[in-house]
């Protein structure tokens, strides 16, 4: 049976497995956000250090390894969230490929108008039926993050469960909706 490491001495010998999965996520467009990948990184290996359970028989490379991609990959979840809502008025200006420009509300229907509600009434039934084939547990999950906007970790500790779990029941209710 090998001597078992203490956290801090795994955490030394594996700070260059670090970086080289950080330099899989570098590119010259996120090159500035390096250093964030790095630090992620290195949370995911003290995760690692501390839960590592030799017992089980895997090298602790390659946990430490799925260890720092999942948190790095946790890190561009969460910052993606937040940045990816743009809000357009409808009075903005739109220009085209020509450099004319048009106000938004020229290309879409009137707000008060009802032309076209029909279409609208039944693709809310249809809406209603799609939901209705997700488990509650997955309703629940859709809910809490698209309309309430809570994060998968808020998600995760008002459900009492993971946050990977809470990860999952979204990705297959996502599947569900989209067949």
């Amino acid at each position: 049976m090998a001597t078992e490491k203490t956290p801090e001495v795994l955490f030394e010998e594996n700070t260059r497995l670090v970086h080289f999965i950080a330099l899989r996520y570098k590119t010259s467009a996120n090159a500035p956000y390096y250093e964030d990948y790095l630090q992620e990184g290195m949370l995911g290996l003290w995760k690692a250090c501390k839960t590592f359970d030799e017992s089980k028989g895997y090298a602790f490379a390659t946990y430490a390894s799925r260890c720092v991609i999942n948190q790095i990959l946790m890190y561009f979840r969460k910052n993606n969230r937040h940045t990816s809502k743009n809000v357009i008025s409808y009075d903005s200006t739109i220009i085209n490929s020509n450099g004319d420009t048009a106000p938004l509300k020229e290309f879409l229907p009137d707000p008060l108008s009802m032309e076209g509600f029909e279409s609208i009434e039944n693709r809310l039934s249809l809406s209603e039926e799609c939901l209705s084939s997700l488990r509650k547990n997955e309703r629940d999950v859709l809910y809490r993050v698209y309309f309430l906007d809570q994060k998968q970790s808020d998600v995760a500790e008002a459900l009492g469960c993971s946050q990977s779990y809470v990860s999952r029941l979204q990705k297959s209710a996502l599947n569900k909706l989209r067949k």
